[in-house]
């Protein structure tokens, strides 16, 4: 009965998509560009080498700062070290000829959807498997994204992203009704006061901390940098992007990809029999999906290709398990603050599956460390605005406050790393 309940409400939340057909590009390897059906408007797409037919992928949109349309290609490969290889992510860089992204937001951000969803017509694309990331003024743009095809702070079956990123971002209006999502933002003093970049950043992270708070993802991070400028130098190599930043949000884009996102390529299993199965796998309801599977797979008369994708379908699962398994423990030791959100997130998960016995051997979150946790983010969500002088330092008299505030909810744990990172910040 639980079963069928529970695949009953999957199947009748559909899915709502803005469709496009296949173009000649479809299946098409390495780096290539695309027009949009707005002039001026285009995309760069690159495949990563860890894409097949048979290891379907996410997406990773990156939308340029004004003035560097030109960095929207070669940025592909930074975003190629830090997220389309290791996680099989295709990039999707957009690139505005105008270099401006406060003319035409509504153009531009129909623009961006229109790219994405080109490039899930042309691949086999998990859809909600995805990153959406920003430069500086191209933080107006991801703003009308999330304003205009988010749809509330809800997750939406068709909504594609499940992590975003904003680097030295000028968003100005509030992430209080974007879909829930982990997120990374980061400012340096050397841009912090230009176009209020450290301001919007600080303002960000407390509209976030604040759904925190209520119950929401905790997997928010707002790393300040000191002694950069806008334009990062590394040795030979300058340019708008700092590695240390990409490596932070591509992490918390692993944790939070277990959290929200679905595993399995649902067009490639369209057998009644497993339709029921994948689309409740791919809602996270793992146990009743290992259920059906198991059920599945009892049955003597079941025609040797279906047993075949059943068993692709369970060997999909139980990796997913383990992977979920693996993340619990290490964040049950290493990390009490995030693992108070996550380890609810996997509850739920996990509910009915033959390992959930296995999870629940995990160290729980104790209620004083879920207090903790509660207390940091709201102090996060509440203060920090207050914290930081124009230029980015940190006010004096903030230092002990940060102090105090980083021994209580741990060093080791996100938000006394960050508060650790403020504390650089002097």
């Amino acid at each position: 009965m639980r079963y069928a309940v529970c695949l009953a409400i999957v199947l009748a939340l559909g899915a709502q998509s803005w469709a496009a057909a296949p173009s000649a590009n479809k299946g098409r390897r390495g780096t290539y560009k695309c027009a949009t059906s707005r002039p001026n408007y285009s995309y760069f797409v690159r495949v990563p080498s860890t894409y097949s037919e048979r290891n379907p992928a996410g997406i990773h949109v990156y939308i340029h700062g004004d003035g560097c349309a030109n960095t929207a290609e070669p940025y592909l490969d930074l975003f190629s070290k830090f997220f389309l290889e290791p996680h099989n992510l295709i990039g999707i860089d957009v690139e505005f000829d105008d270099n401006t992204n406060w003319v035409d937001v509504d153009g531009k951000a129909a623009a961006v959807m229109e790219a994405v969803e080109q490039t899930i017509a042309d691949y086999k694309v998990i859809r909600g498997r995805g990153v959406l990331s920003s430069h500086c003024g191209g933080a107006n743009t991801h703003c009308a994204v999330i304003e205009k095809y988010g749809a509330g702070p809800a997750r939406s079956a068709s909504w594609p992203f499940s992590h975003c990123a904003a680097y030295a971002p000028r968003f100005d209006r509030s992430a209080k009704l974007a879909p829930e999502m982990s997120w990374f933002l980061c400012a340096s003093d050397g841009e912090w006061a230009g176009a209020s970049i450290g301001a919007d950043a600080v303002a960000r992270m407390q509209d976030l901390m604040a759904r925190a708070a209520k119950g929401e993802c905790a997997d928010v991070y707002l790393k300040p940098t000191k002694g950069q400028q806008h334009w990062k130098v590394f040795g030979s190599d300058a340019r708008w992007l700092d590695d240390r930043d990409l490596a932070e949000s591509s992490r918390i884009f692993g944790r939070s990809d277990l959290a929200f996102s679905g595993f399995l390529y649902e067009p490639d299993f369209a057998e009644s029999e497993l339709v029921p199965i994948v689309k409740a796998a791919n809602a996270l309801h793992l146990g009743p999906a290992a259920a059906g599977l198991d059920k599945l797979l009892a049955r003597k008369d079941l025609a040797s290709d279906l047993r075949a994708k059943a068993e692709l379908v369970k060997a999909k699962l139980a990796l997913r398990v383990e992977t979920v398994l693996a993340l619990s423990r290490q964040m049950s030791v290493e990390d009490p603050v995030l693992w108070c959100w996550y380890s609810k997130v996997f509850t739920r998960q996990l509910a009915g599956h033959p390992r959930e016995t296995e999870f629940r051997r995990v160290v729980p979150p104790t209620l004083e460390q879920e207090r903790v946790a509660s207390w940091g983010f709201s102090q996060f969500s509440a203060r920090a605005g207050d914290w930081f002088l124009p230029a980015g330092m940190l006010r004096p008299e903030s230092v002990n406050i940060i102090r105090d505030l980083r021994a209580r909810v741990g060093a080791r744990s996100s938000l006394g790393r960050m508060a650790g990172e403020f504390l650089m910040m002097q």
